[in-house]
């Protein structure tokens, strides 16, 4: 399941981020979640009273966690939803729609210096061996949560920079809380990826 805050690209200024979920393979169609959890809802009122699902508008992954929901939650409303017509108003064509940050204000993030090729060019660079306690500490620092971008939004240089470094970075969302999990079991507490 792919999904992501989007609104309508010709949306006025300030308009909010809605919470979507790809509607096909290829991502080009997605279905807005609150449109279709209503339409779920007055199907069959039951849900409301069945599943917390229900029970709540859907606006943002990040209050979708905030509830205490996984990400996975979310599946329900996705796999049970039939367009009603070819031209349903819960679907949206990508090609018209701003896609925003993955999380819109994570509580954290976390940048791990885990792999080894590049931690040990780094070190070789400064004409260093990697550190002994490299490999048995997990190795990070907090990042800025304030310049998550989503994609095609501009990022900006620092007063002062000549040029700017990038990098590939993949993020795992960790959707339920978690402490000292044995290594087999660590992906049980992750969400999603970006």
């Amino acid at each position: 399941m792919r999904i992501a805050h989007v609104r309508e690209r010709n949306a006025p200024i300030g308009t909010g981020w809605r919470l979507a979920a790809a509607h096909d393979a290829a991502a080009t169609r997605w279905l807005d979640l609150e449109q279709a959890r209503q339409v779920l809802a007055g199907d069959d009122p039951r849900r409301a009273h069945n599943s917390v699902l229900f029970r709540q508008p859907v606006t943002t992954l990040d209050a979708h966690l905030a509830r205490g929901l996984r990400v996975e939650a979310l599946a329900e409303i996705v796999e049970g939803y039939v367009p009603a017509t070819p031209d349903d108003e819960a679907i949206w064509e990508a090609s018209e729609l701003a896609f925003g940050p993955p999380i819109l204000q994570p509580p954290s993030l976390r940048d791990f210096y885990a792999f080894e090729q590049h931690v040990g060019t780094m070190w070789r660079r400064r004409g260093n061996e990697i550190p002994e306690a490299w490999y048995r500490l997990p190795i990070f620092y907090f990042g800025n949560t304030s310049e998550i971008r989503g994609p095609g939004e501009p990022v900006w240089a620092p007063s002062g920079s000549v040029e700017l470094d990038y990098e590939l970075e993949v993020a795992a969302v960790v959707d339920t809380p978690a402490v000292d999990l044995a290594p087999d079991r660590a992906e049980e507490a992750i969400g999603g990826y970006l």
